[in-house]
């Protein structure tokens, strides 16, 4: 399991607490990290590279554009999380099913 990353932005190389990354969406052609506390950054890292990293990190893509931490869900329906600060994410109906194995699995820790 990864616990901090390094991601370079427009102002140098910042290294992240992976506890503290909420949820990271793709904007185009750069991905925007959503971190505890409201802070963002947007990186260059490409989606799909962070996403292969934090695979095994208790990480999830919800749906074709956001991947969140699950350590950070506070509660879920069959198509919307809700994140710990409030932030609510849509489950695309393709990854639904998944997602309620992995998360029902959740409770059981």
């Amino acid at each position: 399991m990864i616990s901090q990353i390094t991601i370079r932005d427009q102002t140098g190389h910042q290294i992240i607490d992976v506890s503290n990354l909420m949820f990271f969406q793709q904007d185009s052609h750069y991905t925007v990290l959503h971190l505890t506390g409201f802070a963002t950054i947007v990186a260059d890292r490409s989606f799909e590279e962070l996403e292969m990293i934090l695979a095994n990190s208790g990480f999830f893509r919800i749906n074709k554009n956001t991947v969140i931490n699950l350590h950070h869900l506070e509660s879920f329906t069959n198509d919307t999380v809700i994140l710990a600060d409030g932030t609510r994410l849509t489950i695309s109906r393709k990854k639904a099913d998944e997602f309620q194995k992995v998360a029902g699995g959740l409770e059981k820790r």
